[in-house]
């Protein structure tokens, strides 16, 4: 195993370390418990007493090795420049830890750099995590879990403050201390920003954990100005989400794709204010997300103990129709002005009546020319008023024509305005698919990247060591068999150990053999043959599944 044994001591910068064991192991580093001595004064004396304290050491299994105590890492391809890097990385992050000081954030004692690699030293919490405590309980109850999150919560509030982004926000990443403080630990992935929103490192964002890591992490770009909170917001939400059903929430492509799960929540009687604040912080696009923790945290606190009934939906809001434009009023007519043809017919009326009257005095006197009056005055009569009532006429048609003419220019209008807006609404549509396209094909290039990722992991430690067929005893038969010592080496006088390194394949082949220390004289380059030479080993196995496991060898080579 490629671990610090116990009862290894550790020389630090104010005092020594003995390690106790192994808490965890990640990509970058491995987690130990250490006792140290610590003086305790009191007014009259004092004395020391042994206290816990974890320490992690800076190791990247996929590139480090170890001889002893020692960290070795390899030296082609510019991997070791790699590691250079990541250390530096490791230590910068130790030191912008310790400025965090804060009763929710792990307390940093000191960072040293020994054995080839770098430590530092956090306090150690008795309570274990809040992922050992979630799944021991099948999930938290409402009340303990907000009361843990407004902790939390006030915890990253105070990174956001001082430009930090932890990036890898998770129950395992949070544990407890014996009195059920959350403490916020494993700043691996964490990155420090500027007053100006400029991330104060090029390294690229990492992609979290899936589950907990929003959408946008896995292919974030730094823009100037923009310090990224929404990232942990939507950690945050998970957790909580993960606290209150005991499940880990489902990955941000399927959220995206699928929705919010609401009925986990449902299933566990959380109250719909509760739920709703959830679904906020765990938003895909990031302008619907809650800005900040604190936005977060005080949806979480208004909680008017309501539980959410079945029709009590939650989904997303339908898309608004767009508005109808308003129909313009039917013009109204305006009735025709007098014109001089009414002036006419009074006169004729006026006519009629006077050559009446005429025709009863020539009556009386005993004429005859009446009927040629009257006759006239009808005529006269008839060529007045008939003109008259055809030009009313006339313009009423005229105006219903008019009124008629607008009304359907005004329809015209509206259809070609509800065309464009159905014509804009469509864009939109189109717009919104192929955005949604575009989030599923990155949503799964980052599954398909991680899958390989998975696929190609090469472990360390594992619950079921690789072995030779037979055990070890048939294994040394075997390199003692057909191993021949150079002829170099022998006139030499050349002994020693050789170590080598290869990775066990899933089907048990030996791959990527290589020799990490050589004695010289031929022999390291004689043990590698022998070691490639091998028949098909026993495959390691993780959770009972054959993996790739990274294994050590030391060849002794000695004249007899």
């Amino acid at each position: 195993m490629n671990t610090l044994q116990q009862g290894t001591v550790l020389h630090g910068k104010s005092r020594e370390y003995k390690i106790e064991k192994v808490l965890g192991q990640g990509s970058f580093g491995i987690t130990y418990l250490a006792n140290t001595k610590v003086q305790v004064q009191g007014e009259l004396g004092t004395f020391e007493a042994e206290t816990k304290v974890a320490i992690k050491e800076f190791f990247m299994k996929d590139l480090n090795g170890r001889e002893g105590t020692r960290v070795t890492s390899v030296s082609s391809g510019g991997k070791e420049g790699l590691c250079e890097k990541y250390k530096a990385k490791f230590i910068k992050e130790s030191q912008n830890l310790s400025k965090l000081q804060h009763p929710g954030i792990v307390k940093v004692l000191e960072s040293f750099e020994t054995n080839g690699t770098a430590y530092y030293v956090m306090e150690y919490c008795e309570g274990g995590s809040l992922e050992e405590r979630i799944k021991s309980h099948g999930g938290l109850g409402e009340g303990e879990a907000k009361s843990l999150a407004c902790k939390i919560g006030d915890a990253l509030s105070y990174m956001h403050s001082r430009g930090m982004l932890h990036l890898d926000l998770k129950p395992g990443n949070i544990m407890l201390r014996a009195d059920g403080t959350p403490v916020v630990i494993d700043f691996g992935l964490s990155k420090q920003y500027t007053s100006d929103g400029k991330a104060e490192s090029s390294t690229t964002v990492g992609l979290g954990t899936p589950g907990y890591a929003p959408i946008e992490q896995g292919d974030y770009q730094e823009s100037k100005g923009k310090f990224p909170v929404t990232m942990d917001v939507y950690a945050f939400g998970a957790t909580v989400f993960k606290m209150l059903t005991g499940n880990t929430p489902p990955k941000a492509s399927e959220v995206m794709n699928h929705g919010f799960p609401a009925y986990e929540l449902q299933d566990k009687n959380v109250s719909i204010t509760t739920i709703r604040a959830i679904k906020k912080a765990m938003a895909d696009r990031v302008v619907d997300r809650c800005q900040s923790v604190k936005e977060f945290v005080t949806l979480l606190g208004e909680e008017p103990n309501t539980i959410i009934e079945p029709d009590d939906t939650i989904h997303e809001t339908p898309k608004p129709k767009p508005p109808t434009p308003p129909t313009p009023p039917k013009p109204t007519p305006t009735p025709p002005a007098p014109k001089p043809g009414y002036l006419k017919y009074i006169l004729g009326v006026l006519a009629v009546v006077l050559g009446v009257i005429i025709s009863v005095v020539l009556t009386n006197n005993g004429s005859a020319p009446e009927l040629v009056v009257a006759e006239e005055a009808v005529v006269d009569s008839t060529a007045v008023v008939d003109p008259g009532t055809t030009q009313r006429e006339d313009q009423e048609r005229l105006a219903e024509e008019q009124r008629k003419r607008e009304q359907a220019e005004a329809d015209r209008k509206q259809r070609e305005e509800q065309e464009r807006i159905a014509e804009e609404q469509r864009k939109q549509e189109e717009a919104a698919r192929k955005q949604r396209e575009e989030q599923e094909r990155l949503a799964e290039d980052i599954a398909e990247a991680q899958c390989k990722l998975e696929e190609e992991e090469i472990f360390t430690v594992v619950e079921k060591q690789p072995s030779f067929p037979g055990g070890d005893d048939e294994m040394f038969k075997y390199l003692y068999s057909n191993i021949k010592y150079p002829q170099a080496a022998k006139e030499s006088g050349i002994t020693g150990r050789v170590f080598l390194t290869f990775v066990v394949e899933k089907d048990g082949s030996i791959a990527n053999a290589r020799i990490l220390r050589d004695i010289g004289g031929g022999c390291g380059q004689e043990a590698l043959r022998v070691v490639k030479s091998m028949p098909k080993w026993i495959p390691g196995e993780q959770r009972g599944i054959p993996v790739r496991v990274q294994f050590n060898l030391p060849v002794y080579f000695k004249l007899l």
